[in-house]
């Protein structure tokens, strides 16, 4: 089980790994490297040493709010927990008595941070910082480690057991204390959205948790063995990384509702993500076959890149990792700097401006027409006084309607609004407008038709077939499979495992066209309950073929 958890192995286990990473930070070492890095002139990025806590010499960046402020430790034998605010520079987050290592790794609006401590004979225990008080939020099992907290106060993490084989992925609030979110699995709970949404990583793979609707298995890539989901936005998208069975290829995905698991590729061999930001941009490590790792971002519009080719700074840094991104556009992490010879904490903000308006989402970001999406608007900072009124638009107002504005309440930054469709003739896109102080953005929302056996003229123009989102999904006791024909035809569906092979087969002779469905009882062609995990089901009829997927869970 512990197998199912490479974060663990790779990073989080800080007091075993930082002290040999850094030890290999020797001036001569590194210059080999730097100068061999090419640089054009202008970048889009300008680069901040943060610098280090009095007596020590490197330094490492985690986490970052949306007012820029950052938090993660200095030194390596101990580390001191650190936040960094503009003005004010590097301040040591006071440790609890006994302690003498410390780890900052979340940081909310407001300037809350959670992090851990521990030291000699005490075990490692999640922590939470508010001005200068300091709480041990306790654990599950034998330590814990707090990796995000929201600006509800909710805080994240994982809580192993002694022996470390065996992880819980935890929820904490005040009122309720430290919850188990996962309890059936193996699993992490690593980052949290201002809703309450938890992305992380189990033994099924890639995970979403929902208030109210609790957690989703997103499984991992085709073709790779296990799935990390490593962050969640306000829209609910989960950016990750898949990992192959032998733990030697790793590319990094992005989940999103309506869209599914998408692979986007990598850096090198293996690849890690850390951070993401409202519009979806992440960062995370790559490290190539031979050579060492490099701080990598994605963006929409640039894909994957290395972040040493984005910067001003060469010869003289050389950045190594990436651990978070806000919806400023500014990223944190940590590389070596020729100059001092050492490994420092850095800050990177863009050249131009993200601007008042972050972005705007849907979620799902396609659907069935007649049912609803909700849509979300992101400021940079929080709102002013009396609110933000952001004006709202679609260029299809009779295919799906948005209020004409939404209002950000004073002090926060996020706001959702429903966007009602109606059901079109054939598949439609429809273009959404935010406008705020100046600055727009958009959305595209697919809608498909909802065809209906036996209603209205008959089948809906477009594709040969279609195969609908399977319900429920994830699935417990049985699944609802419904397909689209244009005409009547011959139709199978098979259902194969994240390997390939195929579970289970239906054929359908002669199936009328229009709408129909199919009640698959989770039982492969042996008549055993297939296990729990991501399957594919695929529609073929007519020479053509659709695909979709389903999560099984456990009994």
């Amino acid at each position: 089980m512990f197998g199912h958890d490479p974060p663990r192995r790779r990073v989080l286990t800080f007091r075993h790994t930082v002290p040999r990473l850094l030890e290999l930070a020797t001036p001569i070492f590194w210059l080999l490297l730097v100068v061999s890095s090419p640089h054009a002139q202008t970048r889009p990025y300008v680069l901040q040493d943060l610098g280090v806590l009095p007596g020590d010499a490197s330094s490492i960046a985690w986490g970052i709010n949306s007012r820029g402020e950052v938090v993660g430790w200095s030194g390596i034998t101990p580390t001191r927990a650190f936040l960094y605010r503009d003005g004010v520079g590097m301040v040591e987050l006071t440790p609890l008595p006994g302690h003498t290592y410390a780890l900052a790794r979340g940081i909310d609006d407001a300037g809350v941070v959670v992090g851990s401590g521990w030291g000699p004979g005490i075990p490692e225990h999640a922590l939470r910082w508010t001005g200068s008080l300091v709480e041990d939020l306790g654990v599950l099992d034998g330590s814990s480690e707090g990796f995000d907290i929201n600006g509800a106060g909710v805080t994240v993490g994982s809580s192993p057991t002694r022996d470390n084989f065996v992880r819980h992925a935890f929820m904490h609030t005040d009122a309720g204390g430290m919850v188990d979110i996962a309890p059936a699995w193996n699993a992490s709970a690593y980052d949290i959205n201002e809703v309450g949404q938890i992305a992380g990583s189990a033994s099924v793979g890639a995970f979403l948790w929902s208030p109210g609707t609790g957690l989703q298995p997103l499984g991992t890539v085709d073709g790779f063995a296990f799935g990390h989901g490593m962050a969640v936005n306000i829209s609910g998208q989960v950016a990750g990384f898949a990992t192959s069975a032998s733990g030697n290829v790793e590319r990094v995905f992005r989940y999103t509702d309506g869209l599914g698991l998408v692979d986007l590729g990598g850096v090198g061999e293996t690849n890690v993500v850390w951070g993401m930001n409202a519009r979806g941009e992440f960062v995370g490590e790559g490290r190539p076959s031979s050579g060492l790792k490099r701080a990598f971002v994605y963006t929409d519009e640039g894909g994957l890149q290395a972040l040493n080719d984005l910067i001003d700074a060469s010869p003289q840094w050389f950045l190594l990792l990436a651990s978070d991104i806000n919806d400023a556009g500014q990223i944190v992490g940590y590389g070596f700097d020729n100059v001092t010879g050492q490994t420092r904490a850095f800050r990177l903000s863009p050249v131009v401006p993200v601007g008042p308006l972050a972005h705007l989402a849907l979620s799902p970001v396609r659907l069935v027409g007649g049912s609803s999406a909700t849509g979300w608007v992101t400021l940079t900072e929080p709102a002013p006084a009396g609110g933000a009124s952001v004006t709202l638009a679609s260029d299809l107002p009779t295919l799906a309607e948005v209020p004409p504005s939404v209002l950000v309440a004073e002090g926060q930054r996020h706001a959702s609004f429903p966007v009602v469709t109606t059901n079109p003739a054939s598949a439609s896109t429809v273009g959404l407008i935010a406008s705020y102080a100046g600055q727009t953005r958009s959305a595209a929302l697919a809608v498909d038709p909802n065809a209906v056996t036996g209603v209205g003229p008959g089948p809906p123009a477009g594709p040969a077939l279609r195969l609908l989102p399977p319900y429920p999904n994830p699935a417990g006791t049985e699944a609802r499979i419904r397909i689209v024909l244009a005409r009547s035809a011959d139709a199978e569906i098979r259902v194969h495992d994240v390997h390939g092979r195929l579970v289970r087969a239906f054929r359908l002779a002669g199936r009328p066209g229009g709408t129909s469905e199919l009640v698959w009882d989770l039982r492969n062609t042996s008549g055993a309950l297939v296990g729990p995990g991501v399957y594919h089901l695929e529609l073929a009829a007519g020479g053509e073929r659709a695909v979709t997927r389903i999560v099984v869970l456990p009994d």
